[in-house]
């Protein structure tokens, strides 16, 4: 094969495999239960950092670590790096497309880049759950037989968006009431305390 020849097959080559790379990717970050869910994570507490890491670090929850490490590989295609308390995924190609998921960008990003959540109630309950395995946590008081669900931000935007996905599901009182336990710091709390909101929430996410 003369070297004009080869030169040719070998640009051909490349080009098709680019091709394949790239569906792949697009596949891989096609709208799902499983990219939401991973997107809810890291809006509430993970994050998507300049130099590309994709990461959640976590103390006392390894079950959401090993739950994030396993969806993570499934929908980046790549081993994650894992810390003694942390998982990380490195690819800037990922973190491009995920976009700004800072605490006070992650609103704008979803809204913007990932309008598909909340155009579909199993995909808002996704995200929802999410959020609750970074964000939630359920508040008991027996002896007035009492349950509230809390979701705690420190933003007010972000307490706005929270309150709006439950609604849009089906949650018909979820309030927001600024957090006095932390005076020093600016914090809301989207709470849910009605019986039947609460049994909803509870058939529709499996935390973790």
């Amino acid at each position: 094969m003369s070297p004009e020849r080869n030169g040719l097959q070998t640009r051909k080559t490349s080009a098709v495999n680019e091709i394949s790379e790239n569906e792949t990717f697009n596949d891989m970050l096609m709208p799902s239960p499983k990219l939401s869910w991973i997107l809810g994570v890291l809006s509430g507490a993970g994050s998507v950092k300049p130099n590309h890491a994709i990461s959640l670090e976590s103390k006392r929850n390894p079950e959401l670590l090993t739950e994030f490490s396993v969806v993570g590989q499934t929908l980046f295609g790549k081993q994650p790096h894992v810390a003694p308390n942390g998982i990380h995924f490195f690819s800037s190609r990922i973190a491009q497309e995920l976009g700004d998921l800072r605490n006070e960008a992650w609103v704008e990003t979803i809204q913007s880049r990932h309008k598909w959540i909340l155009d579909n109630s199993d995909f808002i309950w996704k995200f929802i759950e999410g959020l609750f395995d970074t964000r939630a946590h359920l508040k008991t008081k027996p002896k007035y037989k009492e349950n509230t669900l809390r979701f705690r931000t420190n933003n007010f935007t972000n307490a706005d968006f929270i309150k709006n996905r439950l609604l849009a599901v089906g949650i018909q009182k979820p309030t927001i009431f600024p957090d006095g336990e932390q005076p020093k710091e600016t914090e809301y709390t989207v709470s849910v305390y009605n019986i039947k909101d609460l049994k909803i929430i509870a058939d529709h996410i499996h935390p973790k």
